[in-house]
């Protein structure tokens, strides 16, 4: 999903809608979908951030 080009970050979109696309299609409701959202985002920034303090620590 994510790789580098010419030193640059490249994000390929349609492999991480594929994954994301199967997390949610287990969902049998809103809750659920919603539910999943929340631990998602909270994962996405919870990783963030600790990169960002191994960066600040470099």
């Amino acid at each position: 999903m994510l790789d580098r080009k010419n030193g640059k970050l490249a994000f390929n979109c349609l492999d991480a809608q594929i994954f994301l696309g199967d997390m949610f299609a287990k969902c049998k409701n809103e809750h659920e979908v919603e539910w999943v959202q929340e631990q998602l985002k909270d994962c996405v920034e919870g990783i963030a951030e600790e990169r960002l303090e191994e960066l600040e620590g470099e």
